[in-house]
């Protein structure tokens, strides 16, 4: 099918009048058999809605990272730049904060259309590829990212575009998920062990000797460090402080013994050197509660939750976002600021005047209830998910 700039009405009629739709459709459901055919596919989408570009992938706002596993009519160039240098100021990165599963959201929608053509991913990414809007649908969401079936346009999209992509999504999302495609979104089985993985929190799994049964990768740091808590050579778990070492099989044994109420009990872990360390939860788990979800035969006795000092939180989470009303554009101001930017790198950044990124911030400290810039950002902060960031990026299972 050849890939001319139609108007939504045109395309509409096209695709009725040639019964296309159904067989759009057909592929669609043959690539859930077939992942290989997903790119044709897709081209067919893009050519039979008047689109230039498709995507579908999986983006992270809190990471900054996009990985696409079907892309059609972006170069790879593009592809990379989008990827390495593009994908943090994105208008679509802050989807899934005002897009629920299945979904749809255009630029226009997210963004003013004068802020977003003087913006630096308009004239540096969009524009070269003829870009001028987007849709994008939600298919999947977990705890730190996305998956999304999206579509460029040459031009501002119409209802007509809205209402194609709205009959496509649904077909789109059961064939992902169906396939498998988006390995990024896990299913509901392994939504335990994806949260885990994403949390900048240490987690780690005990026996009753206190033997690391399983740990994430937060906590994987920590130990890897050796400055506060260490793995012997046997697996068990062990302190770094003399000190703090003796308090802790103190606990286990009066946890063990149901010296302690199942909320668990804090303790300080010292560093090595005897300075201020980090504050750990050992938490006893619940007998009757199943970990099956961690795909692990051995069930831990116990938890213990450590939150390294310094994690960044880069993002604030929905529900600030939806306690506060904060809109789309007052969070790109705010994701900025929490990112080190001054109000001028980030006027710059999204093609708008520092008087609009002021307007913005006093916006955030009237609905915040917060009076200086620092406490707006000491909210946000404490509010946001305890997710890892891009540097800290969890590897896909539990050890």
């Amino acid at each position: 099918m050849p890939q001319d700039w139609l108007s939504s009405n045109e395309v509409l009629m096209r695709i009725t009048s040639y019964e296309d739709l159904a067989d759009i459709i057909g592929r669609i459901y043959d690539c859930s058999l077939d992942a290989s055919r997903w790119p044709e596919t897709l081209g067919f989408i893009v050519a039979a809605t008047g689109a230039n570009c498709g995507q579908i992938g999986v983006q992270d706002p809190v990471k900054m990272q996009a990985d696409f596993a079907v892309e059609w009519g972006v170069t790879p160039e593009f592809a990379r730049l989008y990827a390495e240098k593009f994908v943090s100021i994105c208008p679509f990165l802050l989807t899934p904060y005002f897009v629920e599963v299945g979904g749809i959201i255009s630029v226009s929608e997210m963004i003013d259309r004068a802020e977003f053509q003087s913006s630096r991913f308009y004239r540096e990414w969009c524009r070269p590829q003829l870009v001028e809007d987007f849709l994008a649908g939600i298919i999947m969401k977990s705890a730190s990212s996305y998956g999304g079936f999206s579509l460029s346009f040459p031009r501002v999209v119409d209802d007509d575009a809205k209402r194609m992509h709205a009959l496509l999504l649904p077909h789109v999302a059961r064939s992902v998920t169906i396939g498998r495609l988006l390995s990024g979104v896990r299913s509901e089985a392994s939504a335990l062990e994806t949260t885990i993985n994403a949390l900048s929190t240490g987690v780690l799994f005990l026996d009753t000797n206190g033997q690391i049964l399983r740990s994430n990768p937060a906590a994987d740091r920590l130990v890897d460090d050796g400055s506060v808590i260490r793995r012997s050579r046997t697996g068990k778990l062990s302190a770094a402080h003399p000190s703090t070492e003796t308090l802790l099989n103190r606990m286990l044994t009066q946890l063990s013994e149901g010296g302690a109420a199942l909320s668990g009990s804090s303790i300080a872990l010292r560093r090595y050197d005897g300075a201020n360390g980090l504050i750990g939860h050992l938490l006893p788990v619940d007998t009757s509660t199943r970990m099956a979800a961690l795909n692990d035969e051995s069930d831990p006795a116990f938890i213990l939750f450590i939150q390294r000092p310094g994690a960044q939180l880069v993002v604030p989470g929905k529900a600030f976002v939806d306690l506060y009303g904060i809109t789309a554009g007052e969070l790109r101001v705010l994701t900025g600021l929490l990112r080190g930017q001054t109000a001028q790198d980030v006027a710059s950044l999204h093609g708008i005047s520092v008087v609009t990124v002021r307007t913005h911030i006093r916006s955030l400290l009237a609905k915040t209830g917060t009076n200086r810039q620092a406490d707006l950002l000491l909210c946000a902060k404490d509010l946001a998910p305890a997710l890892l960031s891009a540097q800290e990026s969890p590897p896909a299972a539990l050890n």
